[in-house]
């Protein structure tokens, strides 16, 4: 007795699944892939090669309508009901911040990535206080996730509009790149628009800030931090980067 197997092939690459059936080698017809004769055996045989064929070719046509790239690899993974694990939230952002800390001083400054780690540190605390759960699958995301957490920042952070649209802003390059890693369809925030709100800044004067250089401080401490600030108003830096 012979094992019986489906053969997949794709763009010249093959790949082989086990029927779990066996057959007399003289009764096979390997042109057309088929048991020999009308007997009860052959019939039952064809019929679930049959079957088999046609789910394989279900799944096919499903992968295609969402525009997977096919191989016969994943394709025989399909049918067999092998996936990928699952992507998560918090997963996928510590994946983002790991890679961008790895180019700082190539193509990312240090500012930038403490400012994802901020935002990571807040979705982290919005799914334990408002969700009950340290992580939230990917397709679990939707448009109610991400304006939940705007109301989150402003209200229990205390955080302003236009820092909260940039946090949200994050988090939407964090689900672009899940996008283009295939780890899921379409960004669940894609609609949310991130709007900006007009600040009216005081600044100070030059004799203020005069004032401030010439202020004599008992504790060195304050003369310290005194001395930063004003390296960060006649610089330009921002205090991260100072920091």
């Amino acid at each position: 007795m012979a094992p019986i197997y489906c053969r997949i092939t794709i763009h010249g690459k093959r790949a082989e699944i086990s029927m779990k059936r066996f057959i007399d080698p003289a009764k096979w017809l390997s042109s057309s892939g088929t048991a020999k004769g009308n007997s009860e055996e052959s019939r039952t045989v064809n019929s679930y090669l049959d079957l088999v064929k046609g789910d394989i070719y279900r799944h096919y046509v499903q992968l295609t309508s969402m525009d997977k790239y096919i191989t016969a690899d994943y394709l025989k993974n399909s049918f067999l009901g092998i996936t990928e694990k699952e992507k998560t939230l918090i997963e996928v952002f510590k994946y983002h911040n790991s890679q961008m800390k790895e180019l700082i001083g190539i193509d990312v400054v240090k500012a930038t990535h403490t400012k994802f780690e901020t935002v990571l540190s807040k979705v982290e605390v919005f799914l334990k206080k408002k969700h009950k759960r340290a992580d939230m699958y990917l397709k679990e995301l939707n448009h109610k996730f991400i304006t939940d957490f705007e109301h989150f920042l402003k209200t229990d952070e205390k955080i302003g509009h236009n820092t909260t649209m940039k946090y949200i802003r994050n988090i939407k390059k964090v689900m672009n790149m899940a996008v283009s890693n295939d780890w899921v369809n379409k960004n669940p925030f894609g609609q949310f628009k991130c709007t900006a709100q007009k600040v009216h800044r005081e600044i100070l004067t030059s004799e203020e800030l005069t004032i401030l250089s010439q202020k004599e401080f008992d504790i060195t401490r304050l003369s310290e931090i005194r001395d930063i600030f004003l390296f960060c108003c006649y610089t330009g830096y921002a205090f991260v980067d100072v920091e």
